[in-house]
């Protein structure tokens, strides 16, 4: 899937439900969730991040954070508990005016759309912390390699990024990978089951290449579970 099919599929997803599209469970289908509950997730997220982070010794400092893949704010707001000043970036025009609808936090966090494959409305070193979780894993490989760079490109000397990706699907077989592909190709094209998202991966030494290609280091690599029990999915420390 191209970016501008995505694009138009998150607008019609928070034109419908976008709570759940950005954080689903089973339980919270037909707008389920409680806005107030849903924000405090992501609350809740950025401090035990935040925690995972003190244990690195970075960022060195906490002035400016870039949420990629920001939604409807649920992480955004998070982060300006934080700091200074929060940045949100999302690909949805209708996900992007309902955070700006959720945000509590004035002028110090910002929303900007991006429909482009790279981040060059921010300069280089731009931000101390960089955080992206449950989006990465919806957007083509090729384009992930792209904002990888990026995401190296405007992260500030001794910043830090928190990146969640998934490497792979987990089972071994060939066979069972591709029917994974043709059940996710008949969803989406013939029957057209709403919400239905698309997944990708990155291997694991493939992101590792390109960061440190980049002039960057990863530090630490963990599991996180949250692209579902058929992927392999990492979350990655990176710092320049």
């Amino acid at each position: 899937m191209k970016l501008k099919g995505q694009q138009k599929q998150w607008n019609r997803l928070a034109h419908a439900d976008p709570f759940r599209a950005i954080f689903g469970h089973p339980e919270k289908r037909n707008r389920g969730w409680d806005p107030e509950r849903f924000f405090a997730t992501g609350r809740e997220e950025i401090a035990a991040a935040l925690q995972f982070a003190e244990t690195i010794g970075l960022p060195a400092e906490r002035g400016r954070a870039l949420d990629f893949g920001c939604g409807a704010g649920r992480l955004t707001q998070g982060l300006t508990h934080w700091y200074s000043h929060v940045t949100g970036v999302d690909i949805s025009s209708a996900m992007i005016d309902l955070a700006r609808k959720h945000n509590q936090a004035g002028s110090r966090c910002s929303y900007v759309l991006n429909t482009d494959s790279h981040l060059r409305q921010f300069e280089d070193n731009s931000f101390d912390l960089i955080y992206s979780r449950l989006t990465l894993q919806h957007v083509p490989a090729r384009f992930v390699r792209q904002y990888l760079r990026e995401f190296v490109r405007v992260l500030r000397p001794a910043g830090l990024a928190l990146i969640q990706l998934p490497s792979r699907l987990r089972s071994p077989s060939a066979w069972s990978r591709f029917g994974y592909r043709v059940n996710l190709w008949v969803g989406r094209t013939i029957l057209r089951t709403p919400g239905l998202l698309e997944m990708y991966g990155v291997p694991r030494e493939t992101v590792v290449h390109d960061i440190e290609r980049c002039g960057a280091r990863v530090l630490n690599i963990r599991q996180d579970d949250c692209a579902g029990p058929e992927w392999e999915s990492w979350q990655y420390a990176i710092t320049k």
